[in-house]
């Protein structure tokens, strides 16, 4: 599922964000 795919990598610019 590659909308999963997407939402995840949409994620990653937050999860960093964090760090």
């Amino acid at each position: 599922d590659f909308g999963l795919v997407a939402d995840l990598f949409d994620a990653v610019p937050e999860l960093t964000s964090k760090l």
